[in-house]
């Protein structure tokens, strides 16, 4: 409606006070379930104050409509000038009253409020009296009595008028002095802000579905740092490594220096030794690398094992950051269509609402299996909105174990399960409870300084 070039005013202050009605039965639904709802004064003032010009502008046209049958050359009979009367009398009525309700909620000279209160108590007496006058005229009506309710209705107007002026100028001053089109312009303004407050406030309050603040990138680098699964298949991928310099070292020559000494005793005695009948063997053996065709094999294996754990790592680690993107993605979407479900069941259970009504006034066309199928459509869109809500709850579940951040508690259970605020966390840390990246090696193994670096660096293997 704001965007149309000659905006419809009172399209906009009809829009104006459904939106602050909707958004003030959201805030009290929210206070009803515990939550800290904010300050409703200011959108309760700015509702009276649309209510008040859209009642002035009911009040205007019916005024207008009014002049213009007066005008016209064949009047409408007394009967129609006499309820059009009055129901301009209960417009300014409805007038009075929001004028009223500004005024207590701008704290307002409190004894000219309870005078007002009073006149509009006694006018709408008035009213109630003039229509059960109403009723015993219409029992026979003559011109006369019609003509005398007629007058009484318009007494009761211009008292009306008087008494709603007087109101306006003390409770709301200067309204009186803009014209159509700076009212208009006004008009659009306050809606304006309204539609931004209403923004900020929605934004502010938690609302829907917990949004993930980790951004995808740190949620992949903490999955890849602290994932213990991955941490073994690293380890199972140094293992392999160490089997190739293992085979390679068979590839090698092997010189070997063999030195055996023997003394003997005599005569069987037993610490009767003599260096004389000692023997002293010296020895040495050297293998060639000539035929190394087992060793060779072996060393072949070593390498194709471990490329082909160095590529089963790869794909492990393109999963792990795959498995997060599609979590992720997969709660963004949640998160979206979740609102629309919650939209489409409170429109289904007014739909309910509206077959009952129609099915009670007995109005034509509408079948007891239009109300069957309203109330099916209504369970249904429930359960859309209960499935969506446990989804996202279970997908939260499993995005915790994908980054390893699910830690149960002595009972087993995850503590964060039932944490409405709890957001998952950057953490590039590799943990010290996990060991070395790359496995251990046991203190009394002596290996070879490339294998002591890979261990203790935690650096991989094509770094260096």
């Amino acid at each position: 409606r704001l965007v149309n070039p000659r905006p419809d005013r009172s399209g906009i202050l009809n829009a104006s006070v459904f939106l602050i009605t909707r958004l003030l039965e959201w805030i009290d639904l929210l206070k009803a379930i515990g939550w800290d709802a904010e300050n409703t004064q200011s959108f309760e003032t700015l509702l009276t104050e649309f209510q008040m010009e859209s009642s002035q502008f009911v009040v205007t046209m019916m005024r207008d409509e009014m002049a213009a049958n007066a005008l016209s050359a064949t009047r409408n009979p007394i009967i129609l000038q006499f309820q059009e009367t009055m129901d301009l009398n209960q417009s300014l009525l409805e007038l009075a009253a929001f004028a009223v309700q500004f005024a207590k909620q701008k704290d307002l000279d409190e004894e000219m409020i309870q005078n007002a209160t009073k006149l509009i108590a006694s006018f709408g007496a008035r009213i109630t009296i003039l229509f059960e006058e109403l009723d015993i005229v219409l029992e026979n009506p003559r011109r006369e009595q019609l003509d005398g309710l007629l007058n009484k209705a318009r007494i009761i107007q211009n008292d009306l008028e008087l008494a709603v002026d007087d109101l306006e100028s003390h409770f709301d001053p200067g309204k009186g002095e803009l014209s159509e089109k700076d009212a208009s312009v006004l008009t659009v303004s306050k809606t304006k802000k309204l539609i931004e407050d209403v923004k900020e406030l929605l934004q502010s309050t938690r609302t829907g579905l917990l949004p993930i603040n980790i951004n995808m990138d740190d949620a992949m680098a903490t999955a890849l740092v602290q994932r213990l699964d991955l941490m073994n298949q690293r380890g199972e991928l140094a293992d392999d490594w160490r089997l190739i310099k293992l085979a390679t070292d068979d590839l090698k020559s092997v010189l070997n220096l063999n030195l055996t000494q023997t003394l003997n005793s005599r005569d069987n005695q037993p610490f009767a030794f003599s260096g004389e009948d000692s023997q002293t063997r010296l020895g040495l053996g050297f293998d060639l690398p000539v035929n190394r065709l087992q060793q060779r094999n072996q060393f072949r294996n070593a390498l194709i094992q471990y490329q082909q754990g160095r590529r089963q790592l790869m794909e492990f680690e393109d999963n792990i950051k795959l498995d997060v993107r599609n979590r992720m993605r997969n709660m963004a979407e949640t998160r979206l269509q979740y609102p629309i479900s919650v939209t489409r069941a409170a429109l289904a259970a007014e739909q309910v609402t509206s077959i009952r009504l129609q099915l009670a006034l007995g109005i034509q066309g509408v079948r007891a299996t239009d109300l069957l199928d309203a109330l099916q459509d209504s369970r249904q869109a429930l359960i859309d909105v209960a499935n969506f809500r446990i989804g996202y709850i279970v997908t939260d579940a499993s995005f915790a174990v994908d980054l390893e951040s699910m830690e149960f508690n002595a009972l087993g259970f995850w503590d964060h399960i039932n944490d409405p605020e709890f957001q998952h966390a950057k953490n590039l840390i590799y943990p010290e409870s996990a060991g070395p990246v790359y496995g251990d090696i046991p203190p009394y193994l002596k290996v070879s300084k490339k294998i002591r670096r890979m261990t203790s660096s935690g650096k991989s293997d094509d770094s260096k």
